[in-house]
């Protein structure tokens, strides 16, 4: 079957063709699951940006720059939708939509299929195995089908792009000193919130919050990232052609920024 909705629909039939369908479904799903980020390109754009503003300097390929610069087609969009001839996509953040999107993810199958497919599977008395698939494939929050890796505590946080690295033991270290800016973030402030605060692109200023570091140009929006532990990393290692690689410390850099943007927001809610 072509339709990803049309094989799900095909094994809610009955038992036999679940077992035939179901093995198409999870394989489709296991594709279109989130995996690992490690190493890819990273940017926050929203739909403030501009068509005409700068782009980050190597963000794309020479082969998305051309479709970036092309019109959308005007059927067969990776988005599903058609576009009128001619069309310029208005900035990056709809492009994305387009250029990066499965027309038929999990997502989008869900509110075609949640209500008619769960309470027929359970008049089929499908088993639990079965069932917990099913939700799955309908988006409905269960164990995730891409197992994270666990890496020792502390971390190190690597911009591939430019050789830089936060260590999150500083940072944790900066956060227990100072509990008052965690007010409203129980679950903590990590290396996650450092890579926030410096990958979000957008031509509008307002950001709709308190921004005293300009958080809308982010300097690392495009770069790549990854975590190792700390006891692994070496702030020089040897590349294959023997030349050696330096990596420069920007943890203190990110701890200021952590405390202007926190210290700022705290301000304002109190």
């Amino acid at each position: 079957l072509e339709g990803y909705f049309d094989c799900v629909c095909l094994g809610l039939t009955c038992r036999l063709l679940w077992s035939v369908a179901r093995l198409h479904v999870k394989k489709r799903y296991v594709e279109d699951a989130l995996g690992s980020w490690a190493g890819d390109r990273m940017i926050c754009v929203g739909a403030g940006s501009m068509r005409d503003d700068p782009l980050p300097p190597g963000l794309l390929t020479e082969e998305e720059e051309s479709e970036w610069k092309a019109p959308l087609p005007t059927e067969g969009c990776r988005c599903g939708e058609e576009h009128e001839p001619n069309k310029l996509v208005d900035n990056l953040y709809s492009w994305a939509g387009c250029a990066f999107t499965d027309e038929m993810t999990p997502a989008k199958v869900r509110s075609k299929l949640e209500q008619r497919a769960v309470h027929d599977s359970w008049r089929r008395h499908f088993d639990w195995d079965d069932y917990g698939l099913l939700k799955s494939v309908l988006d409905i929050p269960q164990k995730p089908v891409v197992q994270e890796v666990k890496l020792a505590r502390p971390l190190v946080l690597r911009n591939l792009s430019r050789k830089l690295y936060v260590r999150e033991d500083v940072v944790d270290q900066f956060m227990d000193e100072n509990q008052h800016l965690l007010s409203r973030y129980e679950d903590g402030i990590g290396l996650g919130h450092v890579i926030l605060m410096r990958v979000c692109w957008s031509s509008d200023e307002d950001v709709a919050m308190v921004d005293p570091i300009g958080i809308h140009r982010g300097p690392w929006a495009g770069d790549r990232f990854n975590f190792v532990t700390a006891k692994d990393f070496r702030t020089v290692e040897s590349r294959d052609d023997d030349q050696a690689v330096k990596w420069t410390d920007v943890t203190a850099e990110a701890v200021r920024d952590i405390k202007l943007l926190w210290e700022e927001a705290r301000r304002v809610w109190s």
